[in-house]
């Protein structure tokens, strides 16, 4: 928790955590806290949204950097909401100003389907014989989309549809049958793709050839070190790979599609989801 309970405590907060940095934490109030200017050194949309709604109570204006795209809800959402807020995007660098407000005005929200709880499906779609799914009135923040690129790469068959939405883009999201191979994956795409990379795995151990996937020691931060979960249930399915610190390749099973007359390229197992939801999702 050391991310976020330094620059919180930096703003003048009180939050104290245990000597190793993890929970329980103790959160004293306090009666001002000042603003900041901070670079977010790790790719987490947490830990910069965490700081945003901080800066809502600082003394002055907060800036905050962070040098790898991440999800933008907590930007959309303040703009939606009339909190002062300017976001420059150079090249390399992210800057987010924030003001804090006299008022929040209130307004109506309007919650799209969850993109990550729709990969699973989109997936499943893919490798089930004869399938042609559409999801319906799907996030499709294009900071959120990495897996959709990423399978499209791969050779699955995905169409964005009825594109709409003024602050967050929603769309229907149709996919047939398809059959994948490997691909190396855009490191640039890693912090899009966090959330759905267990998916990303499961595509890859049933494409043909490898899929080299470089610079995801974040999933090591995640509910479990899903890095190793994931690579614990490919082992005890069978599915060739090799892991280092921050890396994995995969070398997939060349399984078409799974039906009744052909066999299951996977060997039986009993899997431990590490209390990790996408885990016992993939």
């Amino acid at each position: 928790m050391k991310r976020i309970t330094e620059p919180l405590n930096m703003m003048g907060f009180s939050v104290t955590s245990q000597k190793d940095g993890t929970p329980p934490l103790e959160i004293f109030k306090v009666s001002q806290a000042n603003s900041i200017n901070y670079e977010v050194p790790v790719a987490s949309a947490q830990v910069k949204s965490c700081l945003m709604f901080a800066a809502l109570y600082a003394n002055g204006t907060s800036t905050i950097h962070e040098n790898s795209q991440t999800r933008d809800h907590t930007e959309r959402m303040f703009k939606k909401f009339g909190i002062p807020i300017d976001v420059i995007q150079s090249k390399i660098i992210k800057t987010i100003s924030i003001t804090p407000p006299k008022e929040i005005k209130p307004c109506n929200i309007e919650i799209c389907s969850d993109f990550s709880s729709a990969a699973f499906f989109i997936l499943a779609a893919i490798i089930t014989p004869n399938s042609h799914l559409v999801i319906k009135n799907v996030g499709i923040n294009n900071t959120r989309i990495g897996l959709l690129i990423a399978l499209k790469k791969m050779g699955g068959y995905i169409d964005i549809q009825n594109i709409s939405g003024e602050y967050e883009p929603t769309a229907d999201i149709e996919i047939k049958t398809s059959r994948l191979k490997g691909i190396n994956l855009d490191p640039k795409l890693v912090s899009n793709i966090i959330d759905e990379l267990p998916v990303l795995f499961i595509a890859a151990a049933l494409a043909e050839g490898k899929t080299k996937i470089k610079g995801v020691k974040e999933l090591r931060m995640k509910e479990s070190d899903r890095l190793e979960s994931m690579a614990k249930s490919l082992e005890l399915f069978g599915v060739p790979f090799t892991l280092s610190d921050d890396a994995i390749d995969i070398i997939g099973l060349n399984q078409p599609t799974f039906d009744h007359n052909s066999a299951n390229p996977f060997e039986d197992a009993e899997i431990d989801s590490f209390g990790d939801h996408r885990v016992a999702m993939a």
